[in-house]
């Protein structure tokens, strides 16, 4: 599989047989095969994460669905586009084309995804991250850190071969939080960090960093510049 940094939570993955962009509002896309399926997903209706824009992003191809959380109000996909349009709920398995799509709660709005193509799990976590902030209260940060790891334990024993998980550096001293909690409770053979306002990769660096995590530096790939791809 080849995967494909847009920007920010956006990532667009290809396969033998299709394409998988996932939560695609802006930035330069690489050249397609357009006689390819794709499969659009987005994880919630944020506008970091959510844009109309996939829909003319889909006309040059020949065929296209559109998997969108159900926070997304139905009034932003075109007439024409609805026949292949499906709105999901958390925590619900789907069936759409060639994906098996399985979905998880985020801790903030929409949902995660998990999605079966070809004999591979590839994870994208959407929002669904360990939502901590320095001046928040104590006891709103158990609560979050709680919920996360409830929540991402749901990954436990699976085989993820690609995962997209938040590395944000908004949450300053908290930036790792998410990607630790995935680690001890998931871990995947390839990690792509996401999330990372302004192309700040050097959360990055800072993760790999951590004495902690040391021998999961291999699995998390380095993030550099936009359009930067990855055969995995």
């Amino acid at each position: 599989m080849n995967v494909t940094y847009i920007l920010h939570s956006s990532y667009l993955v290809e396969s033998e047989n299709s394409y998988m962009l996932f939560d695609y509002f802006d930035g330069e896309l690489p050249e397609m095969n357009y006689n390819k399926t794709i499969y659009f997903f987005a994880s919630h209706s944020h506008g970091d994460h959510f844009s109309e824009k996939i829909f003319d992003v889909s006309e040059k191809f020949k065929e296209a669905y559109f998997i969108l959380s159900n926070d997304i109000f139905e009034n932003r996909v075109p007439e024409k586009y609805m026949d292949n349009t499906v709105f999901v709920e958390c925590r619900e398995i789907y069936e759409i084309g060639e994906m098996k799509i399985e979905t998880l709660k985020s801790t903030d709005l929409g949902v995660a995804y998990l999605v079966e193509c070809e004999g591979e799990l590839i994870y994208h976590a959407g929002d669904l991250n360990c939502w901590v902030w320095a001046g928040a209260p104590d006891k709103d940060n158990d609560i979050m850190s709680r919920w996360y790891t409830k929540e991402i334990l749901r990954l436990s024993g699976r085989d993820i071969h690609i995962a997209f998980v938040p590395l944000d550096p908004h949450q300053e001293q908290y930036f790792h939080l998410g990607l630790a909690g995935f680690l001890e409770a998931a871990d995947a053979e390839n990690i792509f960090p996401m999330h990372m306002w302004d192309d700040d990769f050097s959360v990055i660096k800072r993760f790999k960093e951590l004495p902690e995590f040391e021998e999961y530096k291999g699995k998390i790939h380095d993030i550099k510049a936009r359009l930067q791809s990855f055969t995995v």
